[in-house]
């Protein structure tokens, strides 16, 4: 997966049908290269039906817990007022998903969202549009498939690409980072699991994962390299995940990076990650 923060893309996006809050629930636009497998942007920014272990995984987070889902925030800082904000980059919860379907609360519960959502679709792109009336920003997150017609080749890039565009809606300079938080999953694709004493669906497959930060392009590509040493090579479930941002020679981005977190035991992980984002 590929993130890039800019100020504008060159030219605007087709739109053919627009999606307001109210029908945002099933909203899942699939990113990826052709044959390769997807994972979809929702409607209202989330990152669902991660199948890309070779195997149909519909509603698959990667993880055992809701808030370890992967998951993108923003943190504003407004210096002017000594103002700081923490929120994921995501809509707000369905009244249909206090529980998930599993029992358990729903992915990325518990998380700071944006008040308001919309969604704008062309395939092979589509926009998520969050607005919220306590952040002085609104942010447009733009994805899309590697599809271009008639060239095989490029179309089968195994890559999901997510814009993300900040438009600052004050007259004042902010400091504005963004963060995409994802565990390294290889060798899990959900076909394998066990359930917990609690009840939990418990996913397993992983083993002895490692995650490597690396620069390539000059420095231009910037990110996390996923992979594992001990998930057999001819499992279906084997592989490598890529974190990356492209950073722009002329731009002034300061990318920083985690390679592991704290046990998520009572959810210390998470709450470790916003401290340390916020």
């Amino acid at each position: 997966m590929c993130t890039y923060s800019t100020k504008n893309l060159s030219q605007p996006w087709p739109i053919l049908k627009h999606y307001d809050q109210e029908h945002l629930y099933n909203i899942a636009l699939p990113l990826g290269g052709i044959g390769t497998g997807t994972v979809s942007l929702g409607g209202r920014g989330e990152l669902r039906d991660w199948e890309i272990g070779n195997k149909p995984a519909k509603k698959y987070s990667t993880v055992t817990t809701g808030n370890d889902a992967p998951f993108f925030s923003i943190f504003v800082n407004q210096p002017s007022t000594s103002t700081k904000i923490t929120k994921a980059l995501i809509g707000p919860v369905h009244p249909t998903e206090y529980l998930h379907y599993e029992g358990r609360a729903c992915n990325n519960h518990g998380l700071p969202r944006f008040e308001h959502a919309s969604f704008d679709a062309a395939y092979p792109f589509g926009m998520v549009n969050l607005s919220d009336s306590k952040m002085p920003v609104q942010v447009c997150i733009k994805g899309f498939n590697p599809f271009i017609p008639t060239d095989a080749e490029s179309s089968g890039i195994p890559i999901a690409i997510l814009y993300y565009e900040v438009t600052n809606t004050t007259n004042e300079t902010l400091d504005v980072s963004i963060c995409g938080s994802m565990r390294n999953f290889v060798g899990q694709d959900g076909s394998k699991y066990f359930i917990a004493g609690n009840g939990d669906y418990v996913p397993t497959g992983a083993k002895n994962n490692t995650n490597i930060y690396r620069e390539d392009l000059a420095g231009k590509l910037k990110g996390i390299y996923m992979n594992s040493t001990k998930v057999d090579p001819n499992d279906p479930a084997w592989g490598t995940i890529a974190l990356t941002t492209l950073v722009d020679s002329s731009n002034t981005t300061n990318v920083t990076y985690r390679l592991s977190s704290i046990s998520n035991a009572w959810y210390h992980a998470i709450l470790d990650f916003w401290d340390d984002v916020s």
